[in-house]
């Protein structure tokens, strides 16, 4: 195959200074609006002086150096599509951190209540001078203004000696390993009074992300292979279950984002045809199935240039091929620009209605990319998780070196990939199947296939996917040693460096730019602080132990083969990039059958994994097991093996003695990076999944009640009930409204059934809700039983409805109701009965000692409690007097000096007055008292209107009456009515 890679960088991104505020949220429902940058303060406050610059460090690729330097790049060379990122305030930023994440916490109000990325830019975004501002620096350097994108960033383009004059950096010929580039070669530089809004540039250099994929190798252990076909997938990580439940992805579509446009990819004999009518998954049969292009154009803006088929086609077969074998009635949409960047950029900012899910097969290490596009990154995510979208990305495929992907050997010591670990999207490992290491193949794989190509058995064993002389295994298999360094290492043999002399494996490793996010919490975690990847994994090798993926990618001429015969014939790859879109369509799969979109689900996967796992590791779940794992594993924890890699240099390498020497976290022993161990580790993550198993967990299926049937007459007031076992813990709530709010919770535990002793019989509805604790979720199932008795309730006897009252003390009887264990009255001056003491007693009658008597209704309500059910019944009272009223001065009086005595009648227990110039009564002070009189001092006498409210303490509510008086100063007033009101 053709290969184009490249590395990307040169940008001065400061990390979580960036917000995407694109495109429509994955409902349907949610479409981009005009984009109106938030009203903040500008941040942009000083004048703007050329002679006082700073550096926008970070902004230099370290590609970019005088080895590879070949010289200065001609004046007149266009520098098209520059992106300059704008900044928020940091309190801006820190807010949108915890509203996003509050989105993915069941325990916030915010749950799930996503949000259109237009309407998360306005409110963090900046403000709109501050665009202005930097827009016309922009312009008066010479360069044009293409868009201005709602994510803060500015769009234009120029030459490069614009970019030399404006920035103060020159943009050079480069020869990276017989490549060609362009690239600034020092960082930028921009006017100090843009410090606080300004982050940095993009896409000053030509150096692109790479495809994270492997070919198949042509030499395996056993000379022959089982390669992997979507049927195969099926049968051993569980997909049929979920299609047989009718769960395969219809009206979901799945983003795939790509530097290339697929090869043969339009028509019924394209390769997308062919791969799905060949292997089992045929349009014809999956009618909802479809794939398109798309180029795509931020909304308002224009359209990235089609790239065409390039050197990543292959990555573009693999990707809309096996997304689509994990769900096949999802819509396939591919964006393709020739920046990958660029395509999450403008898909994310199209104002389409945008894909839930999203799979990305490119990386690049942290390193390599920068603080400017580790930033970049994770706000085009952030924003895409806070709408609903979940992000799948390949972790990488040369072991803990991300960095020399495809070198042969690794040399910049460990790191990992910028794209992949952001704490708003799922990094996805890789595996390798273990069946021939341990020698059972045939327990695994049948010797033919069927009419699907399919010949898998059952769930495989895993192990990680390492091709390297430095994998343990592969040094005890072929070479009889389990050392892999030193002169006499297998590294160092003739077998190991001929056979095995190669760095392709799973990638993973700690985060040098994230701190760790709270869901990443489980037994093999690493105490580091730090953001790890991978997070899940699946298989992902090319052949070295005997598998691989199928691909039908008919370009011959570019590395392609036919797709006219048997697919052992085809194309075949590894790679995390072909486990990142099986996972994105494992996910749309969830989406299906939850009908909900879950954002970034890494919490609820590493929720699921930790109640598997426990403190310890699940002894049931061990891929070791092979299939003999327990049926209930939602992941497979893989614990055999390793994914080190041979390295020279002195960086992240132990090499004691001959030409090679093993990736370790220490250059003076062997601490190999890295082994699996129990629960998580860095070569699979927390593991691999059991599809059926991963989407029951999702979609929160319920106990179901088996006994009494939903509708049945009780016969008695001791009930059993019985469900089916779906969960790890239960509630049963039972009552005689549909809110189930008048008997007590029954909370059975773990148990499957519990006996209800008080169950009503007075012959009403009984409301039953079965709730099933999934993944940590309370999932209900809602039944109805008819209660076998007869309704009753006590009747009040005296007083009756309606009456007068005339005392703040009330006797109330009622008739007994026969099975009344006891009653319950209230009594308030509210129909919510909040605010008078509630009577409990076995007796028919009830005194109330403090009934208000302010002249509002009273409210009584009365309950028998009768097997277990308290049935009501409701009265209305009205009380006999008002609030206390001012003797003197009369209302409207005119006061004759700033001294008043207010005097009043006695019907309460405290008293509140208020005197003020204004109706609120809020400028002069307040009298408390439990006198009939109060004297204020300061009453002014300007002439105008004095107000008084008067508030009685009257059973523990204040009740007022409102006054006003002329001062004797000045005009007569013109007195407007006061109504009376309760505070």
């Amino acid at each position: 195959m053709k290969k184009s890679f490249g590395l990307f960088g040169s940008f001065a991104l400061l990390l979580g200074s960036t917000i995407s505020a694109f495109g429509s949220g994955p409902s349907g429902s949610k479409s981009l609006q005009t984009f109106s940058p938030a009203s903040h303060s500008p941040l942009i406050t000083q004048h703007v002086d050329e002679s006082k610059l700073i550096t926008l460090t970070g902004g230099t690729h370290p590609a970019a150096n005088s080895k590879n330097d070949r010289g200065l790049v001609p004046d007149q060379l266009p520098m098209e599509h520059i992106y300059l990122q704008l900044k928020r305030s940091p309190a801006q930023q820190l807010a949108l951190d915890q509203f996003v994440n509050s989105l993915h916490d069941r325990k916030s109000a915010n749950f799930h209540k996503w949000v259109r990325p237009d309407e998360l830019g306005n409110r963090f975004g900046i403000a709109q001078g501050d665009i202005d501002t930097v827009s016309n620096w922009l312009s008066n350097h010479g360069f044009t203004i293409n868009h201005v994108f709602p994510n803060m960033v500015i769009d234009f383009s120029g030459n490069a000696g614009q970019v030399r004059e404006a920035f103060h950096t020159e943009i050079h010929n480069l020869e990276v390993n017989g490549e060609k580039h362009i690239a600034n070669m020092s960082d930028p530089k921009v006017p100090a009074a843009f410090a606080p809004a300004v982050v940095g540039f993009l896409f000053m250099n030509d150096f692109l992300p790479k495809p994270m994929n492997m070919p198949k190798k042509n030499d395996n252990v056993g000379g022959g292979y089982n390669l992997v076909t979507p049927s195969d997938l099926y049968t051993i990580y569980n997909f049929n279950p979920v299609y047989t439940a009718g769960h395969t992805g219809i009206g979901q579509t799945i983003a795939i984002m790509s530097q290339s446009d697929a090869y043969n990819a339009t028509g019924s004999s394209s390769d997308w045809n062919v791969f799905r009518n060949t292997l089992g998954i045929p349009t014809s049969t999956y009618t909802h199935a479809s794939f398109t292009t798309i180029h795509p154009a931020p909304s308002g803006g224009s359209a990235c240039a089609d790239p065409g088929v390039n050197g990543a086609e292959g990555e573009a077969a693999i990707d809309v091929e096996w997304s689509a074998a994990a769900a096949p009635n999802a819509a396939i949409l591919m964006a393709s620009c020739s920046n990958v960047f660029v395509a999450i950029q403008n898909y994310l900012t199209s104002g389409a209605t945008l894909a839930n899910i999203m799979s990305i097969s490119y990386g690049s290490s942290e390193a390599d990319l920068g603080s400017s596009g580790n930033s970049f990154i994770n706000g085009l995510f952030q924003t895409a998780a806070g709408a609903g979208m979940s992000i799948f990305v390949s972790a990488g495929d040369s072991g803990a070196d991300v960095a020399d992907q495809n070198a042969g050997v690794d040399t910049s010591g460990i790191n990992v990939s910028g794209i992949s670990t952001t704490p708003y999207n799922v990094a996805v490992g890789g595996t390798d199947f273990g069946d021939n290491y341990a020698g059972t193949s045939s327990t695994y794989w049948n010797s033919t296939n069927n009419a699907d190509y399919g010949s898998a058995k059952s769930y495989v064993p895993e192990i990680p996917w390492n091709d390297s002389c430095a994998s343990v295994l592969i040094a005890q298999f072929f070479g009889g040693t389990s050392t892999t360094y030193g002169t006499s290492g297998f590294c160092n043999t003739t077998t190991g460096e001929n056979n095995f002399g190669n760095n392709a494996g799973g990638s993973g490793g700690p985060s040098t730019v994230y701190s760790k996010p709270s869901w990443q919490s489980l037994v093999g975690v690493p105490a580091d602080s730090v953001r790890d990847v991978p997070d899940v994994a699946l298989f992902a090798a090319n052949g070295t132990w005997g598998h691989y993926y199928v691909v039908c990618w008919s370009d011959t001429a570019n590395g392609g083969d036919s797709c006219s015969g048997a697919p052992g014939t085809w194309a075949g790859f590894g790679g995390t990039s072909v486990a990142a879109p099986i996972w994105a369509g494992i996910q749309t799969l969830i989406d299906d059958a939850s009908g909900k979109t879950w954002g970034n689900p890494d919490s609820e996967y590493y929720s699921i994994a930790k109640t598997e796992y426990g403190s310890s590791g699940s002894s049931t779940c061990n891929s070791t097991l092979g299939n003999g794992v327990s049926s209930s594993c939602v992941f497979y924890d893989v614990t055999q093996g390793d994914m080190d890699m041979r390295c020279t240099g002195t960086n992240n390498c132990y090499r004691p003695s001959g030409t090679y020497g093993v990736l370790s976290t220490s250059n003076s022993a062997y601490d190999p990076a890295y082994v699996t161990t129990t629960g998580y580790d860095f070569p699979t993550g927390i593991g691999t999944p059991n599809v059926a198993n991963l989407v029951a967990k999702f979609a929160g299926t319920p106990a179901t009640m088996t006994s009494p049937t939903n509708g049945s007459t009780l016969g008695g007031s001791t009930v059993t009930f019985s469900w089916t076992h779906t969960g790890t813990q239960y509630l049963l709530y039972l009552g005689t409204t549909a809110r189930a709010n008048n008997i007590d919770l029954i909370h059975a535990g773990t148990a499957t059934s519990a006996t209800v002793t008080n169950v009503p019989t007075a012959g009403a509805t009984l409301y039953v809700t079965l709730f099933s604790l999934i993944n940590g979720s309370w999932v209900a199932e809602a039944y109805t039983y008819k209660e076998s008795g007869s309704p009753h309730a006590a009747t009040m006897v005296t007083p009756t409805n309606g009456t007068t009252f005339t005392s703040a003390s009330e006797t109330f009887t009622w008739t007994p109701f026969t099975g009344a264990t006891s009653y319950l009255l209230y009594v308030g001056t509210t129909a919510g009965n909040d605010n008078i003491d509630l009577v409990k007693t076995t007796a028919t009658s009830a005194t109330v000692t403090n009934l208000p008597t302010n002249g509002k209704p009273l409210y009584v309500k009365l309950y028998s409690y009768v097997s277990g059910a308290w049935v009501a019944n409701s009265y209305t009272y009205t009380a006999a007097s008002v609030a206390a009223t001012i003797t003197s001065p009369t209302n409207g009086s005119t006061l004759s000096g700033a001294s008043v005595t207010f005097d009043w009648t006695n019907v309460g227990t405290n008293y509140l007055l208020y005197v003020g110039t204004s109706a609120r009564s809020d400028n002069l002070d307040l009298v408390k008292t439990s006198a009939t009189t109060a004297t204020v001092t300061n009453v002014p006498t300007t002439g105008g209107t004095l107000y008084v409210t008067l508030f009685s303490f009257l059973n523990g509510a204040w009740v007022s009456n409102a006054y006003t008086y002329h001062e004797s100063g000045g005009a007569a007033p013109v007195l407007e009515p006061v109504s009376h009101s309760d505070q």
